[in-house]
């Protein structure tokens, strides 16, 4: 509302800081464009490199470092995605059933874990480099008993299995003929499922990702027909690519965690210790983690049929209440004219 010290004048008055914002969003700054060209050039800058990553992950002097506690040893682990065992959480932790008992041991050893994150093949180079302590999530294989030490308790058993598109049903081993087969690269599964196609005579293109998300995208889009997997991946996951899970199941390994050979031996025996104390307990870390992330939490669904029940019974209820309010209108009806002829009877 206008005061009476407002001046009153035929033309809207503008404060000089409008006049000024205005001309600082019309007139960009002199290096706008070179800022612009860096903030492009930023985006387009490819991930640094693993030893990058493990330089800035392991120094000792940096701002982001996590100073270790007193008489703590660090130890560094590989982090790869594969969902339940070992992933990267929303928060940027390490998560799964492998960090979950690792991080046990570790507190009760006094242990300062520092997790590497890379892409499966990058850490096990880096593993068997000694750049890395340990790799979790790792299927034992006389192959690589060459180049890897393994503890004796093993963390988990686990298969392979093959998941496929639905409009590509396989039954029988000889229906993966000429199929498209997307494979996690220098996982367990392409090297024995390779050797089995060879050995049935089976000839397939072979589609070679970096991750098993990658492979299970590829099969739902209809770019590989079928894709083999670890169980507790493929189980868990499935179903949110609307992918068909197949009878077809194959070798069969305990997984550890596992060191550069003749490197960390007292890691390993620190972690089969633990493990079997773990095993032995009920309700210890190892049954809770088991039971976090084996256990895919149940999806609501309402049953088809419900609705039609539902929709039935509110059909019933509108149709009883019209009828009430037909009855109840022929009835003030009736009581009107009762009334009127009683008046008439009277006069």
């Amino acid at each position: 509302m206008a005061t009476n010290n407002q001046p009153a004048v035929g033309r809207r008055q503008y404060p000089i800081g409008l006049l000024i914002l205005g001309l600082f969003f019309l007139v960009p700054p002199a290096n706008a464009d070179k800022s612009l060209a860096d903030a492009k050039l930023l985006s387009q800058a490819p991930s640094p490199p693993f030893e990058e990553r493990l330089s800035a992950a392991t120094a000792p002097e940096t701002e982001n470092q996590i100073q270790l506690p007193s008489g703590s040893r660090p130890v560094r682990i590989g982090l790869y995605e594969n969902k339940p065992k070992i992933f990267t959480a929303a928060d940027g932790r390490a998560a799964g059933i492998f960090a979950g008992i690792i991080e046990e041991v570790a507190k009760q050893e006094n242990w300062q874990l520092i997790f590497v994150p890379s892409a499966w093949t990058a850490a096990l180079a880096a593993l068997e480099r000694g750049q890395i302590d340990l790799m979790p999530d790792v299927a034992f294989s006389p192959e690589r008993k060459q180049f890897l030490d393994f503890h004796q308790e093993e963390v988990l058993e686990s298969w392979s299995q093959i998941y496929t598109h639905p409009k590509k049903p396989v039954k029988n081993w000889s229906d993966l003929h000429d199929l498209r087969l997307a494979l996690f690269e220098d996982s367990i599964q392409q090297t024995t499922l390779e050797r089995i196609l060879r050995g049935l005579g089976c000839e397939n293109s072979i589609i070679k990702v970096d991750s098993y998300e990658k492979a299970f995208t590829l099969t739902a889009r209809g770019e590989a027909d079928a894709v083999a997997a670890n169980n507790f991946f493929g189980n868990y996951f499935y179903q949110d690519y609307d992918l068909e899970r197949t009878a077809l199941v194959f070798n069969a390994a305990p997984l550890f965690f596992a060191a550069s050979r003749g490197r960390n031996a007292d890691l390993l025996t620190a972690i089969d210790r633990h493990l079997r104390t773990m095993k032995n307990q009920a309700g210890s870390v190892y049954y809770r983690e088991l039971g976090q992330w084996l256990e895919k939490p149940a999806q609501k669904i309402v049953p088809p049929y419900l609705l039609w029940i539902i929709g039935a019974v509110f059909g019933a209820l509108l149709l009883a209440l019209t009828l009430i309010l037909l009855l109840r209108a022929q009835v003030q009806k009736r009581t009107r004219h009762l009334l009127r002829a009683n008046e008439k009877l009277r006069a």
